[in-house]
């Protein structure tokens, strides 16, 4: 009897798989006959489960079907939840600087284009719920001031932003017209989409 060199279960002797992680113990070889009714679990994804019922819950799920039971103290997905303490401290760390006309408008400074930076090179994410997070931060910091009489009162660095986030913002959804277009799930991604969208346009 071994251990699993993945999760570190114990395995019974002639175990192919671990029960719990799905980690391959003992690879096939040819003296092995598979029985035509036999099956392979295949391990795509982390499987959420009603912590009261024991229901399998499909993504965004707030609230059991089963039972009724409300998901309290859902984390945030952690790439998207750094990226936004990451901004706020480079934010507060802003050193003060000069209000001049033309050092607003035709300049940008450091923090600015660290911030840029910061939200361009972000990875997007690829499950639905990372995505909708990111859609929905990016949403916030998409400046329709840019669009209208009000993009003067603008500085250089601001726009620089607006644009980073505008750009990720279409990657994103991009990206998730891809993976799940098909999904009814993706009703949530296109609806927070098309809303922004739309009040850009009214902007312009």
């Amino acid at each position: 009897m071994g251990f699993c060199t993945k999760c570190g279960k114990e395995l019974p002797d002639g175990a192919r798989f671990c029960f719990e992680c799905g980690q391959v113990v003992h690879p096939y070889t040819p003296n092995q006959i598979e029985s035509p009714t036999s099956r392979q679990a295949v391990f795509v994804g982390r499987l959420i489960k009603c912590p009261n019922c024991g229901e399998n819950l499909d993504s965004f799920t707030i609230k059991c079907p089963s039972c009724g039971y409300e998901l309290r103290n859902i984390q945030a997905t952690s790439s998207v939840k750094e990226l936004a303490t990451r901004i706020q401290q480079v934010e507060a760390s802003r050193p003060r600087e000069k209000k001049h006309l033309l050092y607003t408008h035709l300049n940008y400074s450091a923090t600015d284009e660290q911030l840029a930076n910061i939200v361009s090179s972000f990875a997007i994410p690829n499950s639905k719920e990372d995505l909708l997070d990111f859609l929905i931060l990016a949403s916030s910091n998409i400046k329709l001031e840019a669009y209208a009489f009000e993009r003067h009162n603008m500085s250089a660095g601001q726009r620089m932003i607006h644009e980073a986030w505008l750009s990720k913002f279409e990657q994103a959804y991009n990206k998730a017209h891809i993976s799940f277009a098909n999904d009814p799930e993706f009703s949530s991604v296109e609806e927070i989409y098309r809303n922004k969208m739309q009040q850009i346009d009214r902007k312009k």
